[in-house]
């Protein structure tokens, strides 16, 4: 794949962790009025409206989401347990902590990449995420706390879970290119699980939200960020490897602190502020270092 194919692929995951990055605070405004298992449903009901008109317009389109549906349940498991794990863990830790366990997916995608991709991560991939890792670790300085609380639990679990689902979102868009099907059917199977589901949010919640403004915050998890997340990993993700995908996937904590700070005023100190420049500095570090070889090849 040509590097200038690659680098449009990343920054695209950028905007990506951008959106994800502003959908951990608002997900907090929204399941203080609702049940975490309606919000899963409403958010993954709503996505497949939207994206229903662009799969069944072209017959081909139809054909193919009978032929991959094996594939798009293994995907919509998946990806329904990490957003209901993370939502969990969002009724009870902050947006920053959320956002810190939610990125464990670079000490675990690496470690699964034997596993699904038969290859090793290369040095630099390696020294990025120990430097990003260091980064996340000032950027919400996890051990403020009083250790490991359920809602870090329930968010470690959601890192996995992605990890997994990084890997063979990775799998099936190289071997079939149907990115589209695959957003689709990954968020269809997303819904009927949900659906499943529904009946045990807590009685004492509300299946809808009460506010105007919470209602707002759950047409952009679903209609916006959902939508729009899964299409770019999907069409992007494959065009670049799974841990430098990952390693940009960590910038979501950074939108996450400032989101939060500008939302719900989640404090951001000195520490948070050092944190997130040597995230950016461990995702940018891998492009000079590309860019050095190619200029003593070009030389």
């Amino acid at each position: 794949m040509h590097t200038s194919q690659r680098f449009r692929a990343e920054i695209a995951l950028v905007i990506l962790t951008v959106i994800w990055g502003l959908t951990f605070p608002i997900t907090r405004v929204v399941i203080a009025e609702m049940s975490s298992f309606a919000l899963v449903f409403f958010r993954s009901l709503l996505a497949v409206f939207v994206l229903l008109p662009f799969v069944f317009l072209k017959k081909e389109d139809r054909k193919d989401c009978l032929k991959y549906l094996p594939l798009g349940i293994v995907l919509g498991v998946l990806i329904y347990f990490s957003h209901l794990f993370q939502v969990f863990g969002l009724e009870t830790i902050h947006s920053g902590r959320s956002a810190f366990l939610t990125n464990l997916t670079i000490v675990f995608v690496p470690l699964l990449s034997p596993v699904f991709q038969k290859q090793i991560p290369t040095i630099k991939d390696v020294v990025s995420m120990a430097i990003a890792l260091v980064g996340m670790f000032f950027l919400t300085s996890p051990l403020d706390g009083e250790g490991l609380s359920k809602g870090d639990f329930w968010t470690i679990l959601c890192a996995i879970t992605f990890s997994i689902h990084i890997h063979v979102l990775q799998i099936f868009i190289k071997k079939y290119q149907k990115s589209k099907i695959f957003a689709f059917l990954e968020i269809l199977f997303m819904c009927i699980l949900a659906t499943t589901f529904l009946p045990l949010a807590e009685k004492s919640s509300h299946l809808l939200p009460t506010t105007l403004g919470a209602y707002i915050a759950l047409f952009y998890l679903g209609a916006i960020s959902m939508v729009g997340t899964t299409v770019l990993q999907a069409k992007y993700q494959c065009k670049t490897t799974p841990e430098r995908a990952s390693l940009i996937y960590i910038l979501e904590p950074v939108f996450a602190i400032f989101f939060g700070y500008v939302i719900l005023s989640e404090s951001m100190t000195s520490k948070s502020l050092f944190g997130g420049f040597l995230i950016i500095f461990a995702v940018v570090w891998v492009y000079f270092f590309q860019l050095g070889k190619n200029l003593i090849k070009t030389n």
